[in-house]
């Protein structure tokens, strides 16, 4: 049976509109997250398959979208409230944490549902990975490499919030970012994303590049005039 769908070319892709961009994007995701399910039936190591691509270099697979620092993007994640047997300094950092976070909501509209919820700003974003802004030390201890948070939520404006589950890659400090005394980035791998996720982190990306685009082009215009 011939395919005679007419896939469409550069020149009609320029003159998409963000919104048909972003409806492509979904339905593109849609069926590659439908092949890969019917993949993971099949008769074959998928799994071998999946495990060569994640050893791919990251910002080979998946570039990296700078978030504007004037955007409200952030990840929250849970603090694990400690048990019994843990350790003396865990209940100690986790208490001061707690403490911190509800001194930084009084002065803030974000309402967590939980005292153990924190957020922190996106700094960028791609398809298998993100970067958070932490402007408290006392955070830091909850923030060191290999540490993994499950369901977090990474909630950005004018699209879903994304529940994702994440490990700690990188955490190193940074120069003065936006007034803050303290600053450092932390670079997170996404883990077990699958493709509905993606498009909804694609579509984000898109919202990002097409404002900045736009401011770009009407201060240019601006300037000309």
């Amino acid at each position: 049976m011939t395919n005679n769908t007419k896939s469409p070319s550069l020149e009609e892709l320029s003159l998409m509109t963000v919104a048909e961009r972003d409806l492509l994007t979904i339905y593109i995701f849609n069926i590659l997250d439908s092949l890969e399910y019917k993949l993971e039936k099949m008769e074959f190591n998928y799994q071998a398959v999946r495990n060569l691509d994640e050893n791919l270099p990251e910002r080979r697979k998946f570039p990296r979208t700078k978030i504007p620092a004037k955007n409200s993007s952030f990840c929250e994640l849970m603090l694990p409230t400690p048990k019994e047997d843990s350790s003396e300094e865990y209940k100690k950092k986790y208490a001061l944490a707690i403490e911190e976070s509800k001194r930084s909501h009084i002065h803030s509209d974000y309402c967590p549902m939980s005292i153990n919820l924190i957020h922190f700003q996106l700094f960028d974003i791609s398809m298998s990975g993100c970067s958070i802004l932490n402007h408290n030390e006392v955070f830091s201890y909850f923030l060191m490499p290999h540490k993994i948070y499950e369901n977090c939520r990474i909630v950005m404006p004018n699209s879903d919030e994304i529940i994702v589950s994440f490990e700690i890659m990188t955490q190193r400090n940074i120069e003065c970012y936006d007034a803050h005394e303290f600053n450092e980035i932390i670079g997170l791998k996404f883990i077990h994303v699958d493709y509905r996720r993606r498009a909804k982190i694609s579509t984000h990306e898109n919202h990002v590049s097409s404002t900045r685009e736009n401011h770009v082009s009407s201060t240019f215009n601006y300037e000309v005039v």
